[in-house]
């Protein structure tokens, strides 16, 4: 039997929760850099959205794709991110938890 067996999973949660706010973080770094071609107002639409109820999940998910509309019609070379030489993909965008559940 193991002593401690919720200290591990409460671990675990952390750490999926760190990481999920990393990304989120990560996430409103390129839409703030992104934001003059993508327009300022879907830009702060995606990153302030309240989505406690289903008008708001669904207005958050019209934006992300709205958003996933916009990237697809901008040129690979303004998708690229500072970080990534000239020969490796352009940044993909995901209706992922990151994008819809907290921008």
């Amino acid at each position: 039997m193991e002593q401690f067996p919720l200290r591990g999973q409460r671990r675990v949660r952390l750490g999926f929760r760190v990481s999920i706010d990393k990304q989120k973080e990560f996430a409103c770094e390129l839409l703030k850099k992104l934001a003059p071609k993508l327009g300022d107002d879907l830009v702060t639409g995606l990153i302030n959205a309240t989505q406690t109820d289903e008008a708001g999940i669904y207005d958050q998910r019209e934006r992300v794709a709205a958003l996933k509309k916009k990237l697809a019609a901008t040129p690979a070379a303004t998708r690229r991110c500072s970080w990534q030489s000239p020969t490796t993909s352009s940044v993909a965008v995901s209706g992922s938890s990151a994008v819809t559940a907290g921008l």
